[in-house]
């Protein structure tokens, strides 16, 4: 049997294609963190924010990382971040944004409901560790030992 000299390396973790956004999603048991590669617009704005809210059901912190994102349309980003933001108010989940809102801008330039943002995922979670209300969910999900 003849394997080809060189495949093409398969992604690693769960990978949806949305229009030209990749979204990478990685859940583990303190948040949810899913990288977005390639670019947003009017085109998969809506796909992208559905599958958003679709890990927001799963009542893990989320954490979305934009830092490999080609090109982001700023319109549509605030209306995927407003709406990712109130479907995780609605469920009491958090939600942090990496690659953006990180770049010197004042907060209060950000429209109302935008949420909290960090230069990296290692600060995400750090953010999120320290959220007085999420430690309470965090020891809730926390494995069972037994004593066998």
């Amino acid at each position: 049997m003849n394997f080809p000299a060189s495949r093409p390396a398969a992604p690693v973790g769960y990978v949806i294609e949305c229009r030209g956004t990749w979204l990478r999603a990685q859940i583990g048991g303190i948040a949810t963190v899913v990288e977005m590669n390639g670019h947003l617009d009017g085109a998969n704005s809506t796909a992208v924010a559905h599958h958003l809210c679709r890990f927001a059901r799963l009542g893990y912190p989320l954490i979305v990382d934009f830092g490999q994102a080609d090109a982001i349309d700023g319109a549509e980003l605030s209306e995927l971040v407003l709406a990712v933001g109130d479907r995780c108010r609605q469920r009491g989940v958090d939600f942090v944004l990496v690659g953006v809102g990180t770049d010197g801008q004042p907060t209060h330039l950000h429209p109302a409901g935008w949420p909290p943002s960090a230069a990296s995922v290692a600060e995400a979670l750090h953010r999120i560790l320290g959220s007085t209300r999420t430690l309470p969910q965090l020891r809730l999900m926390a494995p069972h030992r037994s004593r066998c």
